[in-house]
């Protein structure tokens, strides 16, 4: 189902309101999709994208595990870092006509993915754009592309003298790089799981950074021709046995052989004047620098040389701080060095560091432990992310602010201890913790953000501390949570706070002079105000009580259980979203004959002066359903699920149709549009079945060529 959108202005997507929505539809004129729109929407199975967008902001879509298919309008002309990253599900893509750059990590980690389509005007591919994307087959390039070309579904520039990709699905135990070739570029054959063997032509020259990293070669020769080795060149290749280094080779940059675990033989040519081979150590000339050594015959240093920071550094084991890269005060880590990232298993923080950076340690998957030093104040966004070893926190005093995304995805994290001194938990800090048992709020802690501990599926009890001030939305959406406290210092609450299905009981301490509870319904102290009904509790019947004015809109969100609503008459302020959006459906609406707002003809929830058709209750289908003549608008979603309705007609006086009106309309059979076509968006009538349908309408409608879209495969009839 299609589900409501969290705008920002006209022009720019922040996000959705569901997050557990499995199709979403961007409207036209939309300009932006927002740094982490839809991330992590792991429901997610459709995305349309409107020929209006223009970019992509970072992460946008991170996360999107189910989306299987994406269609990316040739209008967009940015698409930023991790845009579509961890979409795991997603076989194929087709890059847009107006984008020329492709930026770092924007496919990172879409595991499924099996064909990339790039077209004419792209004229740069970060080495990282496609990083662990471990099933691409083929790379195919537009004729028309001035910068790359493709072969066998390899990249090339476009006189095919620097190779830039080859698929990491290639089917080939010996790959022969192409005569002509001079460079290989950063991270070419990047997890190339099936090469074994690798012939190199007369004509290369330059093996640049990781060029075979993650890869499966046994044995490598490297040519005369070449100079120098890139930084981590043949690092992690797990199954490499021997290499042979020609005189020629003036510079061998560091880590070139970390991880080659079975490096059993390592040949240097006669003659070399800049590096020797001895006792099955690879030493530079006149130093007693290792750059690598067989795995048999590494010293007790050389167990440290995959930390080796500097060409000039001599082999004693590094000190873990030396690992990290500091800001210029050196107060704040701004991260681990690239190639310690699948090295680090334990991190003592050390003292005098007053920050964690923005993403210091993202992606350290080994890092099981960290001591924090008492100097730390400010853990920053994503610091934390997808160490997914890191099984408990004892986070220091002093510590006053958790960043967002902080210790999400670290789900193997079973204890954390919070200090007194944390004034502020921000969005997403925890979630999807998934193992995360219990958790004590200091009684400093005055703000939780957006989904903080959203996914903590463990998560059973959560004691919500005396000076706490904001409760953010979703914070306990995924936790089996069944009950909470609010207390009296709390001042504001997000009307999105409390969706999760599983809470059944909102109590509000007494003294509180924002909030009260009557019955586990949330209203504002007055009672004039319904805010949020929870959607675990299970009423069939809800009755707005008498002297309430005015509902949230977020107030019966996901309330499935809820199957008659009776809206009193005292109300004067009822938002109709909570009709348009996807849940909840009411089978029943009932208001009475003094409502100022609302009026029922036939089961139909109409606006009081008949002019604005709201829903139909599903209880009040039936087989021919014909708009009342006073209805000059119909709202988003009026008739969705109405799957029992078989003829509808649309009336002369109706200038307005909204979003998704006929989702689930599967029933109808024939349909009569009588109001002016001009008025009609070209998806208005999505959800029925047009190949069975009959639609009637005037003849002159045909000729509007772009509205006619709208009676695409529709059987069509004339008046």
């Amino acid at each position: 189902m299609a589900t409501a959108l969290k705008m920002y202005g006209k022009y720019e997507v922040r996000g959705v309101k569901d997050m557990n929505a499995e199709i979403v539809k961007i409207p036209e004129g939309v300009l932006t999709i927002g740094t982490n729109a839809f991330e992590d929407c792991k429901k997610l199975t459709q995305i349309d994208i409107p020929n209006s967008v223009k970019e992509i902001r970072g992460h946008a879509f991170d996360g999107c595990k189910s989306l299987t298919h994406l269609e990316i309008p040739d209008s967009v002309e940015d698409i930023q870092c991790g845009a579509f990253a961890r979409c795991t599900s997603l076989k194929e893509v087709v890059l847009p006509l107006s984008l020329n750059k492709l930026v770092k990590d924007v496919f990172y980690g879409c595991t499924s993915l099996r064909k990339v389509t790039i077209k004419e005007n792209l004229k740069y591919i970060d080495w990282s754009a496609f990083y662990g994307c471990s099933q691409i087959k083929e790379y195919v390039i537009s004729d028309q592309n001035s910068k790359f070309c493709s072969e066998n579904g390899i990249v090339y520039n476009k006189k095919k003298t620097i190779l830039y990709k080859v698929p990491a699905k290639i089917q080939t135990n010996e790959f022969v790089v192409k005569d002509g070739v001079q460079k290989i570029q950063i991270g070419a054959f990047n997890c190339c799981k099936k090469i074994k063997h690798i012939v190199f032509p007369s004509s290369i020259t330059e093996i640049c950074e990781g060029a075979f990293r993650n890869c499966s070669l046994e044995e490598v020769n490297i040519p005369e021709t070449v100079t120098a080795l890139g930084k981590d060149v043949f690092a992690d290749c797990v199954s490499l046995k021997k290499i042979y280094i020609p005189a020629s080779v003036k510079k061998i940059s560091k880590f070139a052989f970390m991880g080659c675990t079975s490096l059993e033989q390592i040949e240097v040519a006669s003659g070399a004047k800049f590096y020797v081979s001895a006792d099955g150590i690879l030493h530079k000339m006149d130093t007693d620098r290792i750059i690598g050594a067989e795995s048999d015959k590494k010293p007790s240093a050389f167990v440290a040389s995959d930390t080796i920071e500097e060409e000039e550094q001599q082999t004693e084991e590094l000190p873990f701080r030396d690992m990290l890269q500091y800001s210029e005060d050196a107060s704040v880590i701004t991260g681990v060095k690239k190639q310690f990232l699948l090295y680090v298993n334990h991190a003592e923080i050390p003292e005098g560091i007053k920050e964690i950076g923005v993403g210091a340690f993202r992606g350290c998957e080994n890092l099981m432990s960290v001591s924090f030093p008492s100097t730390l104040e400010f853990i920053n966004d994503n610091a934390f992310r997808d160490c997914k070893q890191l099984k408990s926190l004892v986070l220091p005093e002093g510590l006053k602010e958790i960043g967002r995304w902080s210790f999400e995805d670290c789900s193997a994290i079973e204890s954390v201890s919070l200090p007194s001194t944390l004034e502020r938990i921000n969005g997403a800090a925890f979630r999807d913790c998934k193992q995360l048992k219990s958790l004590i709020l200091p009684e400093g802690l005055k703000e939780i953000g957006v989904n903080a501990f959203k996914g903590c599926s463990a998560l059973e009890e959560l004691v919500l501390p005396h000076n706490l001030k904001v409760i953010g939305s979703g914070i306990i959406d995924d936790t089996t949570i069944s009950h909470i406290f609010i207390p009296a210092s709390v001042e504001k609450i997000s009307p999105e706070a409390f969706f999760s299905d599983k809470l059944t009981e909102i109590t509000v301490d007494k003294d509180n002079p924002y909030y009260s509870t009557r019955e586990g319904v949330l209203y504002n102290k007055d009672f004039t105000k319904l805010l949020c009904v929870l959607a675990g509790m299970s009423m069939p019947i809800f009755t707005i009580p008498v002297g309430v004015v005015s509902v949230s809109a977020e107030a019966f969100h996901n309330c499935k259980n809820i199957k008659t609503l009776r809206i009193n008459d005292d109300i004067a302020d009822f938002p109709i979203e909570i009709f348009t959006n996807t849940l909840p459906q009411f089978e029943n609406i009932e208001v009475g004959p003094n409502n100022k707002l609302f009026k029922l003809v036939d089961g139909v929830l109409l606006s009081k002066d008949g002019k604005r058709l709201i829903r139909m209750c599903l209880n009040s289908q039936s087989e021919k359903y014909v708009v009342p003549e006073s209805v000059t608008k119909v709202e988003d979603g009026a008739f969705r699920g109405c799957d029992k309705i078989e003829s509808f007609t649309i009336h002369e006086q109706v200038s307005s149709i909204g979003k998704n009106v006929f989702e689930g309309c599967t029933g109808i059979k024939e349909l009569h549009v009588k109001c002016p076509v001009i008025n009609l968006h070209r998806n208005v009538f999505d959800g029925i079945i047009r190949e069975k349908c009959h639609l009637y309408t005037w003849e002159n409608s045909l000729g509007f060529l772009f509205y006619r879209e709208a009676f695409n495969h529709f059987i069509i009839h004339t008046y």
